[in-house]
């Protein structure tokens, strides 16, 4: 390897590190593999409230991470976003 490859390898080292600092987020610790309440509504277009609904009704799979709170499987809230399964079949509509 070069002077100059080394270089460049070490300044792209630096600059993803100094991204993920600036974001909060580790992309390999395992809490990035959860969301937030606030986060698991946002993404299924829903109150917080729902959120706490599908969690009691099972079909929401909560997680306490530390002292960090509550957090919702992020595989999951997508997948249900994706399907809609949230959704209660309205006969109005």
């Amino acid at each position: 390897m070069t002077e100059q490859e080394l270089k460049t390898l070490v300044r792209q080292s630096v600059s993803e590190g100094v991204e993920v600092a600036l974001s909060g987020k580790d992309q390999d610790a395992p809490e990035s593999n959860f969301v937030k309440k606030k986060d698991a509504a946002k993404l299924l277009s829903c109150s917080t409230s729902t959120i706490d609904n599908l969690a009691r009704s099972g079909h929401l799979t909560r997680k306490y991470v530390g002292k960090k709170g509550l957090r919702f499987d992020r595989e999951q809230v997508l997948s249900m976003a994706e399907k809609r399964t949230y959704y209660k079949s309205n006969p109005t509509t």
